[in-house]
């Protein structure tokens, strides 16, 4: 999809190309330099057996998750969410924080919903923890072709 001023408005890639896991540098940018009127809202999963819900001006834990504008949207909606934000995590992917997107695409409840993750070489900019979310309005091909599941997940 063609949108103009993506690259001009995109913040500047400050890190090396050749290796997909690297350390967080403080000293780059990362999205607790964000300003402020980026920040939508801090996400928590609902607990287990309740609704999601959306507390005014809440209190949030020592290193919430936070949803973010990008400043460079691809499509309509389209957010970040930076998973322990506080946390400084490297933009690699782990058990715990992939399981953040999933229940932050879980709790959003539409089916347009979209999250991604893009890596170190593989467009992600920030060395900081994130991943796109945004709407679409007509499935991806890979979203129609056939799959089969790896495992079966019970509830504890």
């Amino acid at each position: 999809q063609l949108n103009e001023g993506r690259y001009s408005k995109k913040r500047p890639t400050e890190f090396r190309v050749d290796q997909v896991v690297q350390s967080f540098d403080p000293s780059k940018f990362n999205f607790t330099k964000a300003f402020k009127r980026e920040v939508l809202f801090a996400f928590e999963p609902a607990a287990p057996g309740t609704g999601s819900s959306f507390e005014e001006a809440g209190r949030c834990n020592a290193s919430p998750s936070v949803v973010l504008i990008n400043v460079s949207p691809i499509d309509y909606g389209h957010v970040l969410l930076c998973p322990r934000v506080l946390d400084c995590i490297p933009q690699v992917l782990a058990p715990d924080t992939c399981l953040a997107a999933l229940h932050f695409a879980l709790e959003v409840g539409n089916p347009y919903l979209r999250v991604g993750f893009n890596s170190l070489g593989a467009f992600a900019t920030i060395n900081h923890l994130h991943f796109q979310a945004y709407y679409l309005q007509a499935p991806m091909p890979c979203e129609r072709a056939p799959s089969s599941p790896l495992a079966r997940i019970t509830p504890d």
